[in-house]
């Protein structure tokens, strides 16, 4: 019985092996076409993908060049072969009125013998047959594909190829109306080095094409010292754009390229503002009728200042030949800022050969206030700032910078103890009895006089002593905006145009120049780069189809120009519908400046003051977008606002803006929550009009995360510009949004 249940077992056991055999061999075969087909099936996925992404780039790239059709070809062609198509492997196909357009030999594609697909460019469903040229009227354009994908696995059962296709059409949009909505609050010049070194030809003109004023040379300044008598005591004055040394061209580098902003560095540049009334530089055969001063800079709300000396704080040099070993003081003519500031616009640390001898307090200088640009000819004050026994030698009189704004004219010597005395200048008596008259100043080199103000006299005090040394007598200091041994080599001997300035036999590095466009001949910024940016954006427009307007704020807002032009020209006119942007030349035809130029001209006139009301920006905003007289919004047209800003919302325009609590979170600051509900509150109302809003921040104190709040309220988007440079970049990212869209 055991036996035959045994061999009963056995037989059974054989049968199952061959049985699960051959289920292990259906399930491998199964599990072939199994990988077989996702191989394969993956093939055509990513075959699919290539082409979506081959076609919505043509198709967006093309409609850059709508409406003239041959150049939207050429340039999805560009894209197609960028994305892996091109005649080696694709037939092409051109629809459009040319007949050239139907020759792809004519656009560089020639048919290949074994095409794995075809792609076709057509903008020829899209024309409008009733334009003047209905030949290049179109605004959209598809480009769509059909590949076919070789399979692998599946060609052993009956599929060797397996289509695939994609398609894209893009919009150029025509018929947009846009208001540019720009800051300009006193932030928006504080990113400029020099005032009054540059001046716009005109309120249009060309910029950078402008009138520069650097500070004429005159070897004269470094002639030897020429003390003046007082009786038994001697003085010795010092311009103070006429340093020794300024760690601003070493340890704190004040040119865009190498300054570092957010970290408290700061630096001393020079200032040539007319009408300040500072002393300096006036010689008859430069035609140069501009005094000159040195102020601590930049404004900004990342900037303290420097409460005491420490690493960061820049410092002037100014050496004086002492005559006579001695008690001698030390005093300055200067300014304080223009606005409160962490360290107190009025602070300045001077010191004798590196060593402190004192800072300045309130009751030296009171803040003038005003603009930002340039030193107020009323609050001059001469300030006695301490004294030192000294020998007969060289000494250095250091300044370093303390409050963000401090200006400084003067730096004096003398041992002459008179002190400070009454008057609105505080000036001594031995300074306005040294102090020239206007007329005995007539021959001489350097500007100084009294002059009267609001019913005080200010004296400027004795001439410049001379004795200089140092970077004041170098030709190459940027102050001077010279351009010397431009060509020469370094180590060549002086000659044919070189020249030896320190006298060593050969031309050294520091003896080559150009300054003349250094950044303290630039204007005011960031606000002229802002302009040139919005310049540019407006010339992308297209007078027979875009209007655009502008309007600005600071604490106020202010519509600056109208929607231009074509419903305010009494559209159609003919001749608007010729206006096209020559991007050849550069050069706008009669059409184009009949419309946009008064635009142009609004944007150049801007100038920077205040503070930053942001949401009373877009209230004007979408008040020149509207419909109703006295604006002309187009009900058809699409309506964008772009906006830009460099700040916080701190002015409301009215308080229906700020009734509810549009922005979260509160800060605690009423003034400031207010402000930044106001701004949501007109994104709404933008949003309810069907207004698109594009928000730009720029550089760090920009409110980024209420201008990203207000873009998306509306379907916009937000972009941050960390300096003025990156403006024309993310314009053109703006207009490539609003002109151009996939539209399936």
């Amino acid at each position: 019985m055991g036996t035959r249940f045994r061999r009963w077992t056995s037989r059974v056991a054989r049968e199952q092996a061959g049985q699960s055999l051959l289920i292990i061999a259906g399930a491998f075969v199964g599990l072939l076409v199994i990988i077989g087909l996702a191989i394969d099936l993956g093939l055509m996925y990513v075959e699919r993908i290539q082409l979506g992404r081959a076609c919505d780039a043509a198709a967006l790239a093309a409609a850059q060049e709508l409406p003239f059709e041959d150049f939207a070809a050429r340039r999805a062609i560009q894209y197609l072969r960028e994305n892996g198509y091109d005649p080696n492997n694709t037939e092409l196909i051109v629809l459009g009125p040319s007949a050239h357009l139907g020759d792809p030999g004519y656009l560089g594609w020639s048919a290949p013998a074994n095409p794995k697909g075809t792609v076709t460019i057509d903008c020829d469903r899209f024309e409008d047959s009733t334009a003047p040229d209905p030949n290049n009227s179109a605004d959209k354009v598809m480009v769509y594909g059909r590949i076919n994908v070789r399979m692998n696995f599946m060609l052993f059962i009956g599929f060797r190829e397996v289509p695939v296709s994609a398609q894209a059409v893009a919009e150029n949009v025509s018929n947009v109306d846009v208001a540019i909505v720009y800051d300009r609050s006193g932030s928006m010049e504080f990113d400029t080095r020099c005032y009054g070194c540059y001046e716009a030809y005109a309120p249009a003109g060309a910029y950078p094409n402008g009138r520069r004023y650097p500070l004429p040379y005159d070897a004269n300044i470094c002639a030897a010292s020429q003390p003046i008598v007082n009786g038994s005591y001697r003085i010795l004055v010092a311009e103070a754009e006429y340093f020794t040394y300024n760690s601003s061209y070493v340890e704190h580098d004040y040119h865009r390229e190498y300054y570092v902003p957010n970290t408290n560095s700061t630096y001393w540049a020079i200032q040539r503002d007319p009408g300040a009334y500072a002393s300096g530089y006036r010689s008859p055969y430069s035609n140069d009728n501009r005094g000159a001063h040195m102020m601590h800079m930049p404004f900004s709300a990342l900037v303290d200042g420097h409460s005491t000396v420490d690493s960061k704080a820049p410092r002037l040099d100014y050496a004086f030949t002492i005559p006579s070993a001695g008690t001698w003081y030390v005093w300055i003519r200067a300014q304080a800022g223009p606005r409160d500031t962490p360290v107190k616009p009025w602070i300045v640390h001077v010191g004798i050969d590196g060593a402190l001898l004192g800072s300045t307090n309130s009751s030296d200088f009171e803040t003038p206030g005003g603009d930002y640009a340039g030193a107020n000819d009323g609050r001059w004050t001469w300030a006695r700032i301490g004294s030192q026994s000294l020998t007969q030698a060289v000494h250095q009189v250091n300044v370093w910078g303390g409050g963000p704004g401090f200006r400084l004219d003067k730096v004096l010597v003398t041992n002459n103890p008179g002190g400070e005395e009454t008057g609105r200048d505080k000036s001594s008596s031995f300074i306005r009895s040294t102090t020239p008259t206007w007329a005995s100043m007539q021959t001489e080199q350097y500007q100084t006089y009294s002059y009267s103000y609001a019913s005080a006299t200010y004296y400027m005090g004795p001439a410049d002593t001379r004795g200089r040394t140092g970077y004041a007598c170098h030709q190459c200091n940027y102050i001077y905006g010279l351009v010397k041994n431009q060509g020469c080599t370094v180590g060549q001997p002086p000659g044919a145009g070189c020249e030896d300035m320190n006298g060593n036999g050969q031309i050294d590095q520091a003896e080559i120049c150009n300054n003349i466009n250094d950044d303290l001949f630039d204007d005011k910024q960031p606000i002229r780069a802002s302009k040139e940016a919005a310049k540019n954006f407006v010339k992308r427009m297209k007078a027979r189809f875009d209007q655009v307007g502008f309007t600005t704020y600071s604490a106020d807002h202010t519509i600056n120009s109208e929607l231009r032009c074509v419903k305010q020209s009494g559209y159609p006119d003919p001749a608007l519908g010729r206006g096209v942007w020559d991007f050849d030349t550069n050069q706008p035809d009669a059409a184009w400046t009949q419309c946009f130029g008064n635009v142009i001209t609004a944007i150049d006139s801007m100038d920077s003051e205040g503070n930053t009301n942001i949401g009373g920006g877009l209230w004007d905003g979408i008040s020149i977008l509207g419909t109703q007289s006295p604006h002309y919004g187009r009900p058809s047209a699409a309506k964008v606002i772009v906006l830009m800003t460099d700040g916080q919302a701190n002015v409301s325009p009215n308080s229906t803006c700020y009734a509810q609590d549009w922005y979260q979170p509160n800060t605690g600051n009423s003034t400031n929550d207010r402000a930044k509900d106001c701004v949501m509150y007109y994104a709404n109302q933008a949003k309810n009009s069907n207004i698109i809003i594009y928000t730009i921040g720029l550089g760090d104190t920009a409110d980024r995360l209420l201008l990203q709040a207000a873009a998306d309220r509306t379907g916009g988007a937000f972009y941050y510009a960390p300096d003025s440079s990156k403006l024309d970049y993310i314009f053109e990212q703006i207009a490539d949004q609003i002109f151009l869209r996939l539209i399936q």
